[in-house]
């Protein structure tokens, strides 16, 4: 397994990457004509470029955006964010709950990580509480079979001296049936456990419960309530009040209090609603990392704004309406100075701007026609530019100038293609190439690698638990299915729309900039700059970005080799995908009886289907159809079934049509729902009870 993982770290990182090779040249230049290019330059320069302050109204321009417009940006960012990309964590794991614990200073050991859960359940649900303090009633009662059980697992786990150091057992001295070495009763140390003590002492203070907090006085790095309970065959008891802990935080604090369709970190940030100590203190934890990440990413966008307003602004808006006519920024004079041929050819065709990140600086583009059409007028481009840039000394490149290259590809009748099949040119990127000629721009922010993005993206979620997020996760098993039945152009389709959904929002943080594609058709490469541009170097990666393009929006270019790539990927990502979770942890907990939310298929979801269709439900039961789903609904948990030497866990579920079924789900497949959270148990909300639509529509079932 371990070289399975690794195989897969380095897929996307070497093995899938192929070097950029003279057929895949000439096959770019058979189609020189069909390219888009335009480029991007930034120049500095040491003289006045134009006597004024620029061709914008840089003051105007810097206070358009107030400063807490940049904190609400942050602040309305998916709550999932803090989580996910900022704590690196899972909600439901224990790491979490070290990271909280580490917040408060306290030991982030695993007995307090139990009782943090314990705790937490028990305050939050009554239900919890009762059936956690019956197993403690019966567990201290020293004339049960458990509490002698228990004094064995203590004994057996703890010596005589830590017994004692935790003041939860005492020794006495008794006389036993062994003999001495002269032949009298031998006498042996006898350590009595104190039950009640070693748990309120090592384990839980459950004097505490909805009182503060209950954590118990010394910390034990690797021995909780949870093991404790496996040690007394117990796991299952104690699963389901854990799991609902778990529950607790993911349902109501990760997502600001509840908020069933998109929680932001905003919410995170109100802790009002808590009422109970743990989970306020714990919401006040998280409360507080917000603030700091709100404050940290809002100053940080604020003043990249502030360095750059003009670029800024002309990603989101138009930016003609800040010229000033009283101070117009015109650098050509220089530039027709130091650039008389390029000039001679372009200037009519460009448009300049004078670049706020640099000292005394100058942008200028294509702006009448938008872009140059073919390879060989780009090349022409380059050639008269480097050609005056290396006969003067007015303009520079510096570290801090870019020369981005936009890039895109024109059909048959010469309209802008805008369908890239972004997963085959991801694949054959290789961000090393990319950036070749220009390495002393890896690792800055603004061209960062879309494809380790990607990567660290689908590996995440198809291996943590379920989350309602891009397609309520129906692409986790529709990319298999598709993978399964060969229906490789769907499955092309559908992996590329993830690379549109998991890319940063920011145009100006990836290398490989695909945002610009359906408004203006053509990819952005961010990797050129720096002050090593040359003409053989543009040359070069003007090709390869070409190249790229030419990838996604060619469907038999390379289509072999995408192929054996896609496939490889697939068998990296189903190995993901299908990591076996621990039976008996999954089984952990389940009750026979019980209501579950079970995932289905549309067709088979006969609940989903009697809440939209059944004109006459009561409107308490109605207004559950407003947060129902096809691809889940509530079933009732039978047990294991064996059937042709296979096991299933069996639950009752309403069928589509309009009578009760089984669904069976292999072990190995319910295993991987459970530990996901895709099949996790029901419970009551202040708003809405499940429980109670799922009896009200079997009752009709019966009743016909």
């Amino acid at each position: 397994m371990k070289l399975i993982l690794e195989s897969w770290r380095q897929y996307l990182k070497e093995e899938l990457l192929t070097e950029f090779d003279k057929a895949d040249r000439n096959a770019v230049m058979t189609d020189a004509n069909r390219f888009t290019v335009s480029y991007e330059i930034e120049l500095e320069s040491d003289q006045n470029l134009g006597g004024g302050e620029g061709g914008v109204d840089l003051e105007r321009a810097r206070n358009y955006l107030s400063e807490e417009y940049f904190y609400d940006l942050v602040r309305g960012r998916d709550a999932d964010d803090f989580f996910n990309y900022h704590l690196d964590l899972d909600p439901r794991e224990d790491e979490f709950f070290a990271w909280y614990l580490e917040q408060i200073e306290e030991a982030e050991t695993q007995n307090y990580i139990d009782s943090v859960l314990l705790g937490l359940a028990a305050e939050t649900d009554e239900k919890q509480k009762r059936e956690l303090f019956d197993i403690l009633k019966e567990l201290f009662d020293p004339d049960t079979r458990l509490h002698k059980k228990a004094a064995k697992v203590i004994t057996d786990n703890f010596t005589e001296e830590e017994l004692v150091r935790y003041k939860v057992g005492k020794p006495k001295r008794g006389q036993q049936g062994t003999l001495g070495l002269d032949g009298e009763p031998g006498v042996e140390e006898i350590i009595e456990v104190n039950v009640p003590a070693f748990v309120k002492q090592l384990l839980f203070d459950y004097d505490n419960v909805g009182k503060s907090t209950t954590l118990p006085r010394y910390p034990k790095a690797d021995y909780g309530f949870v093991a404790f309970m496996d040690d007394l065959e117990m796991s299952a008891e104690i699963a389901d009040i854990i799991k609902a802990g778990r529950d607790y935080f993911e349902d109501q604090i990760a997502t600001g209090g509840g908020r069933r369709f998109y929680a932001t970190l905003s919410e995170l940030t109100d802790t009002y609603q808590y009422k109970t100590p743990i989970a306020k203190d714990i919401a006040l934890a998280v409360s507080n990392a917000v603030e700091k990440l709100i404050k940290k990413e809002g100053e940080e966008r604020y003043n990249e704004y502030q360095e750059d307003p003009i670029d800024y602004l002309d990603s989101i808006m138009d930016v003609d309406q800040l010229i000033s006519d009283d101070d117009y920024f015109d650098p050509r004079e220089k530039l027709n100075e130091a650039f008389p041929n390029f000039m001679a050819e372009y200037e009519d065709k460009l448009k300049f701007e004078k670049d706020e990140s640099l000292d005394n600086g100058v942008e200028f583009s294509m702006d009448s026609p938008p872009y140059m059409t073919g390879l060989d007028e780009a090349f022409k481009f380059l050639q008269l530019f480097f050609e005056d840039y290396n006969n003067q000394d007015i303009f520079r490149f510096d570290t801090n100038t870019g020369l981005h290259t936009n890039i895109g590809y024109l059909d048959e009748d010469g309209d802008e293609v805008k369908n890239y099949n972004l997963i085959k040119a991801l694949l054959f990127l290789n961000n090393d190439f990319a950036f070749k000629g220009f390495e002393n721009r890896k690792g800055t922010h603004w061209a960062g690698d879309l494809k380790a993005m990607f990567k660290r993206e689908i590996e995440g979620q198809l291996g943590s638990s379920a989350k309602n997020t891009y397609g309520f996760n129906e692409w986790k098993e529709s990319i298999f299915e598709l993978y399964k039945q060969n229906k490789f152009d769907e499955l092309e389709e559908k992996l590329s729309s993830l690379v549109s959904y998991f890319a940063p929002s920011d145009p100006k943080s990836i290398g490989f900039n695909i945002h610009y594609i359906g408004k203006r058709g053509y990819v952005e490469f961010r990797y050129p700059g720096g002050d090593q541009p040359t003409l053989e170097k543009m040359k070069a990666t003007t090709l390869y970005y070409a190249h790229l393009i030419k990838l996604a929006v060619d469907k038999n270019y390379k289509r072999k080799e995408f192929i054996k790539k896609l496939v490889k990927m697939m068998v990296n990502l189903k190995d993901i995908r299908q990591r076996k979770p621990d039976l008996r942890t999954a089984l952990g907990g389940m009750k026979k009886g019980k209501l579950y939310n079970i995932p289905l298929d549309s067709e088979e979801n006969g609940f989903y289907k009697m809440l939209m269709n059944k004109e006459d439900l009561p409107d308490d039961i109605q207004m559950f159809s407003l947060f129902a789903s096809s691809n889940k609904a509530p079933a009732v948990f039978k047990g294991i079934r064996k059937k042709d030497d296979e096991r299933f866990a069996v639950f009752d579920m309403i069928g589509p049509d309009n009578t009760m079924k089984d669904k069976l789900f292999l072990l190995d497949d319910f295993a991987f729902y459970k530990k996901s959270g895709a099949i996790h148990g029901i419970a009551k909300t202040d708003n809405l009870n499940p429980s109670e639509a799922y009896n009200y529509l079997r009752g009709v079932i019966e009743d016909q």
